[in-house]
Protein backbone atom coordinates (compact mmCIF):
# COMPACT_ATOMS: atom_id res chain seq x y z
CA UNK A 1 0.00 0.00 0.00
CA UNK A 2 1.07 4.17 -1.04
CA UNK A 3 2.58 5.83 1.71
CA UNK A 4 1.61 9.53 1.06
CA UNK A 5 5.39 10.54 0.46
CA UNK A 6 5.06 7.56 -2.59
CA UNK A 7 2.02 9.13 -3.84
CA UNK A 8 3.87 12.88 -3.62
CA UNK A 9 6.61 11.02 -5.59
CA UNK A 10 4.31 9.65 -8.59
CA UNK A 11 2.69 12.95 -8.58
CA UNK A 12 5.82 15.12 -9.70
CA UNK A 13 6.88 12.33 -11.92
CA UNK A 14 3.90 13.07 -14.02
CA UNK A 15 3.77 16.40 -13.99
CA UNK A 16 7.00 16.49 -15.07
CA UNK A 17 6.82 14.31 -18.27
CA UNK A 18 3.33 16.10 -18.70
CA UNK A 19 5.22 19.53 -18.25
CA UNK A 20 8.41 18.08 -20.68
CA UNK A 21 5.53 16.73 -23.31
CA UNK A 22 3.77 20.23 -23.55
CA UNK A 23 7.02 21.85 -23.91
CA UNK A 24 7.69 19.93 -27.00
CA UNK A 25 4.44 20.24 -28.98
CA UNK A 26 4.64 22.59 -31.77
CA UNK A 27 3.91 21.74 -35.54
CA UNK A 28 6.88 21.07 -36.50
CA UNK A 29 9.21 19.87 -34.09
CA UNK A 30 12.00 19.83 -36.36
CA UNK A 31 12.36 23.39 -35.86
CA UNK A 32 10.18 24.99 -38.50
CA UNK A 33 8.19 27.77 -36.52
CA UNK A 34 5.04 28.31 -38.39
CA UNK A 35 3.18 29.36 -35.33
CA UNK A 36 1.49 32.83 -37.11
CA UNK A 37 0.21 30.69 -40.07
CA UNK A 38 -0.55 26.90 -38.68
CA UNK A 39 -4.50 28.45 -38.32
CA UNK A 40 -5.06 28.65 -42.00
CA UNK A 41 -5.92 26.57 -44.69
CA UNK A 42 -4.15 28.78 -47.46
CA UNK A 43 -1.89 31.67 -46.52
CA UNK A 44 -0.38 34.59 -48.53
CA UNK A 45 1.94 36.76 -47.47
CA UNK A 46 3.68 39.70 -48.92
CA UNK A 47 2.33 43.94 -49.96
CA UNK A 48 1.14 42.54 -53.06
CA UNK A 49 -0.29 38.97 -52.07
CA UNK A 50 -3.45 37.74 -53.74
CA UNK A 51 -5.48 34.76 -53.17
CA UNK A 52 -8.27 33.69 -55.73
CA UNK A 53 -10.36 31.18 -54.63
CA UNK A 54 -12.77 29.65 -57.63
CA UNK A 55 -16.74 29.31 -57.83
CA UNK A 56 -16.80 25.59 -56.68
CA UNK A 57 -14.54 26.41 -53.69
CA UNK A 58 -15.80 24.84 -50.27
CA UNK A 59 -13.01 25.28 -47.61
CA UNK A 60 -12.71 23.44 -44.27
CA UNK A 61 -10.64 26.21 -42.52
CA UNK A 62 -9.11 29.69 -42.30
CA UNK A 63 -8.20 31.54 -45.56
CA UNK A 64 -5.58 34.94 -45.37
CA UNK A 65 -4.13 37.08 -47.51
CA UNK A 66 -1.85 39.94 -46.23
CA UNK A 67 -3.58 42.31 -49.13
CA UNK A 68 -6.19 41.02 -51.43
CA UNK A 69 -8.56 38.29 -51.56
CA UNK A 70 -10.64 37.35 -54.45
CA UNK A 71 -13.79 34.67 -54.24
CA UNK A 72 -15.83 33.96 -57.56
CA UNK A 73 -19.65 33.51 -56.84
CA UNK A 74 -20.97 30.68 -54.21
CA UNK A 75 -17.82 30.31 -52.55
CA UNK A 76 -18.01 28.58 -48.65
CA UNK A 77 -15.82 29.06 -46.48
CA UNK A 78 -16.42 27.77 -42.87
CA UNK A 79 -13.77 29.59 -41.25
CA UNK A 80 -12.28 32.85 -40.91
CA UNK A 81 -11.54 34.97 -44.30
CA UNK A 82 -8.37 37.54 -43.31
CA UNK A 83 -7.29 40.16 -45.95
CA UNK A 84 -6.96 43.98 -45.97
CA UNK A 85 -8.78 44.54 -49.76
CA UNK A 86 -11.14 41.73 -51.19
CA UNK A 87 -13.30 41.16 -54.31
CA UNK A 88 -16.06 39.01 -52.59
CA UNK A 89 -18.18 37.40 -55.58
CA UNK A 90 -22.22 36.81 -54.67
CA UNK A 91 -23.48 34.62 -52.67
CA UNK A 92 -20.24 34.13 -50.96
CA UNK A 93 -20.39 32.76 -47.45
CA UNK A 94 -17.78 32.89 -44.79
CA UNK A 95 -18.56 31.64 -41.19
CA UNK A 96 -16.39 33.38 -39.29
CA UNK A 97 -14.45 36.75 -39.47
CA UNK A 98 -14.44 38.58 -42.47
CA UNK A 99 -11.85 41.41 -42.79
CA UNK A 100 -8.53 42.42 -41.32
CA UNK A 101 -8.13 39.22 -38.78
CA UNK A 102 -5.79 37.26 -37.02
CA UNK A 103 -1.95 37.95 -37.64
CA UNK A 104 -1.82 38.81 -41.40
CA UNK A 105 0.87 41.51 -41.09
CA UNK A 106 2.88 39.19 -40.09
CA UNK A 107 2.37 36.26 -42.80
CA UNK A 108 5.47 37.46 -45.06
CA UNK A 109 7.67 37.49 -41.95
CA UNK A 110 7.19 34.32 -40.75
CA UNK A 111 6.76 32.33 -44.23
CA UNK A 112 10.23 33.97 -45.38
CA UNK A 113 11.93 32.70 -41.93
CA UNK A 114 10.40 29.10 -42.07
CA UNK A 115 11.52 28.63 -45.54
CA UNK A 116 15.09 30.25 -45.01
CA UNK A 117 14.92 27.38 -41.68
CA UNK A 118 13.88 24.40 -44.13
CA UNK A 119 16.19 25.53 -46.47
CA UNK A 120 18.98 25.39 -44.50
CA UNK A 121 18.77 21.78 -42.95
CA UNK A 122 20.77 19.51 -45.05
CA UNK A 123 19.00 15.96 -45.83
CA UNK A 124 18.94 12.95 -48.16
CA UNK A 125 19.42 13.94 -51.50
CA UNK A 126 17.25 12.76 -54.52
CA UNK A 127 17.42 14.14 -57.91
CA UNK A 128 14.24 13.76 -59.21
CA UNK A 129 11.24 11.99 -58.59
CA UNK A 130 9.38 10.70 -62.15
CA UNK A 131 7.99 7.67 -60.61
CA UNK A 132 6.07 6.49 -57.54
CA UNK A 133 8.19 6.27 -54.72
CA UNK A 134 7.22 5.83 -51.00
CA UNK A 135 9.44 8.37 -48.19
CA UNK A 136 9.58 6.96 -44.77
CA UNK A 137 9.71 9.32 -42.09
CA UNK A 138 10.52 6.65 -39.37
CA UNK A 139 14.04 6.18 -41.37
CA UNK A 140 15.17 9.86 -42.84
CA UNK A 141 13.15 13.03 -41.60
CA UNK A 142 14.76 15.37 -44.00
CA UNK A 143 15.72 15.24 -47.89
CA UNK A 144 16.77 17.28 -50.64
CA UNK A 145 14.86 16.57 -54.35
CA UNK A 146 15.57 18.83 -57.43
CA UNK A 147 11.92 18.39 -58.68
CA UNK A 148 8.61 16.07 -58.00
CA UNK A 149 6.71 15.14 -61.82
CA UNK A 150 4.19 12.51 -61.31
CA UNK A 151 1.66 11.42 -64.27
CA UNK A 152 -1.32 10.02 -64.22
CA UNK A 153 -1.20 6.82 -61.76
CA UNK A 154 2.18 7.81 -60.18
CA UNK A 155 2.07 9.09 -56.32
CA UNK A 156 4.86 9.65 -53.92
CA UNK A 157 3.84 8.03 -50.49
CA UNK A 158 5.08 9.91 -46.98
CA UNK A 159 4.60 6.87 -44.66
CA UNK A 160 5.41 7.16 -40.80
CA UNK A 161 3.62 6.99 -37.37
CA UNK A 162 1.58 10.40 -35.74
CA UNK A 163 4.73 11.37 -33.89
CA UNK A 164 7.17 10.93 -37.20
CA UNK A 165 8.15 14.27 -39.18
CA UNK A 166 9.47 14.94 -42.77
CA UNK A 167 10.80 18.07 -44.32
CA UNK A 168 11.01 17.79 -48.19
CA UNK A 169 13.19 20.43 -49.61
CA UNK A 170 12.22 20.70 -53.08
CA UNK A 171 14.56 23.24 -55.36
CA UNK A 172 12.56 22.97 -58.37
CA UNK A 173 8.48 22.73 -59.59
CA UNK A 174 6.01 20.14 -58.67
CA UNK A 175 4.03 18.91 -61.39
CA UNK A 176 1.03 16.42 -60.30
CA UNK A 177 -1.01 14.99 -63.33
CA UNK A 178 -4.54 13.98 -62.83
CA UNK A 179 -5.24 10.44 -61.20
CA UNK A 180 -2.16 10.49 -59.61
CA UNK A 181 -0.75 12.39 -56.11
CA UNK A 182 1.08 12.68 -52.72
CA UNK A 183 -0.45 10.44 -49.78
CA UNK A 184 0.01 9.54 -46.41
CA UNK A 185 0.14 6.47 -44.61
CA UNK A 186 0.52 4.88 -41.26
CA UNK A 187 -0.87 7.71 -39.06
CA UNK A 188 1.56 10.31 -40.19
CA UNK A 189 -0.60 13.71 -40.55
CA UNK A 190 -0.22 16.69 -43.12
CA UNK A 191 0.91 19.28 -40.24
CA UNK A 192 3.72 16.91 -40.07
CA UNK A 193 4.87 16.88 -43.50
CA UNK A 194 6.64 19.53 -44.77
CA UNK A 195 7.42 20.57 -48.67
CA UNK A 196 9.50 23.40 -48.48
CA UNK A 197 10.26 25.31 -51.81
CA UNK A 198 14.15 25.94 -51.44
CA UNK A 199 15.22 27.49 -54.47
CA UNK A 200 14.37 31.42 -53.98
CA UNK A 201 16.14 32.31 -57.02
CA UNK A 202 13.81 30.71 -59.29
CA UNK A 203 9.83 31.90 -59.35
CA UNK A 204 9.07 27.86 -58.75
CA UNK A 205 5.65 26.67 -59.32
CA UNK A 206 3.28 24.11 -57.79
CA UNK A 207 0.58 23.20 -60.50
CA UNK A 208 -2.06 20.41 -59.74
CA UNK A 209 -4.94 19.35 -61.22
CA UNK A 210 -7.70 16.27 -60.39
CA UNK A 211 -4.76 14.53 -58.23
CA UNK A 212 -5.16 13.36 -54.35
CA UNK A 213 -2.63 15.66 -52.78
CA UNK A 214 -1.98 16.05 -48.76
CA UNK A 215 0.81 17.40 -46.51
CA UNK A 216 1.91 21.09 -45.57
CA UNK A 217 3.54 23.34 -48.82
CA UNK A 218 5.63 26.32 -47.94
CA UNK A 219 7.23 28.64 -50.28
CA UNK A 220 8.51 32.18 -50.40
CA UNK A 221 8.44 32.91 -54.01
CA UNK A 222 6.23 30.08 -55.18
CA UNK A 223 3.06 30.75 -57.64
CA UNK A 224 0.52 27.85 -56.35
CA UNK A 225 -1.96 26.82 -59.36
CA UNK A 226 -4.71 24.54 -58.43
CA UNK A 227 -7.46 22.81 -60.79
CA UNK A 228 -10.38 21.21 -61.07
CA UNK A 229 -11.29 17.87 -59.28
CA UNK A 230 -8.12 17.15 -56.70
CA UNK A 231 -8.72 15.65 -53.50
CA UNK A 232 -7.72 17.99 -50.91
CA UNK A 233 -7.71 16.57 -47.53
CA UNK A 234 -4.80 17.30 -44.90
CA UNK A 235 -3.83 19.85 -46.47
CA UNK A 236 -1.92 23.55 -45.82
CA UNK A 237 -0.93 25.65 -48.12
CA UNK A 238 1.46 29.03 -47.45
CA UNK A 239 3.25 31.03 -49.73
CA UNK A 240 4.34 34.65 -50.16
CA UNK A 241 3.94 34.60 -54.26
CA UNK A 242 0.30 34.31 -54.96
CA UNK A 243 -2.36 31.38 -54.91
CA UNK A 244 -5.33 30.23 -57.52
CA UNK A 245 -7.12 27.40 -56.52
CA UNK A 246 -9.76 26.35 -58.68
CA UNK A 247 -10.70 23.85 -56.35
CA UNK A 248 -13.81 21.93 -54.78
CA UNK A 249 -13.96 20.94 -51.31
CA UNK A 250 -10.86 21.69 -49.24
CA UNK A 251 -10.49 20.04 -45.96
CA UNK A 252 -7.86 20.60 -42.94
CA UNK A 253 -7.18 18.51 -39.85
CA UNK A 254 -6.98 19.67 -36.33
CA UNK A 255 -3.52 20.80 -36.17
CA UNK A 256 -2.99 20.19 -32.58
CA UNK A 257 -5.04 18.65 -29.67
CA UNK A 258 -6.13 20.97 -27.40
CA UNK A 259 -3.98 20.86 -24.05
CA UNK A 260 -3.45 22.42 -20.69
CA UNK A 261 -0.63 25.49 -20.48
CA UNK A 262 2.00 23.53 -18.05
CA UNK A 263 0.76 25.93 -15.28
CA UNK A 264 -2.32 24.52 -15.36
CA UNK A 265 -1.21 21.09 -15.03
CA UNK A 266 0.95 21.78 -12.15
CA UNK A 267 -2.17 24.04 -10.42
CA UNK A 268 -4.33 20.77 -11.12
CA UNK A 269 -1.65 18.02 -9.52
CA UNK A 270 -1.06 20.78 -6.52
CA UNK A 271 -4.88 20.47 -6.12
CA UNK A 272 -5.08 16.62 -6.12
CA UNK A 273 -1.80 16.28 -3.74
CA UNK A 274 -3.62 18.50 -0.79
CA UNK A 275 -6.64 15.95 -1.24
CA UNK A 276 -4.33 12.87 -1.46
CA UNK A 277 -3.39 14.60 1.92
CA UNK A 278 -6.49 14.78 3.37
CA UNK A 279 -7.59 11.42 2.67
CA UNK A 280 -4.55 10.26 4.49
CA UNK A 281 -5.41 12.49 7.71
CA UNK A 282 -8.83 10.73 7.95
CA UNK A 283 -7.21 7.29 7.50
CA UNK A 284 -4.81 7.78 10.66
Amino acid sequence: MFNLKNKFLIILVFASSMVSSFANAGLIDLGVDLSTVDKYTFAVGGANSSLILGSEAEIYGNVASQYYLSTAPNVKIHGNACYQASGMGPNTVVDGVSGTCGEIAQLESTITQANAFATSIAGSNINDINDSLTLNASIQNVYSVNEINLSTGEFLTISGNADDEIIINVAGNIKVGSLAGILLSGGITGSNVLFNFSNNFAQNEFNFGGADISGTFLGNNTAYIMGDGATLNDVRFYTNKHLQANVQVVRTKALTVKVPEPSTVLILLAGLFVLLMRSNAKHN
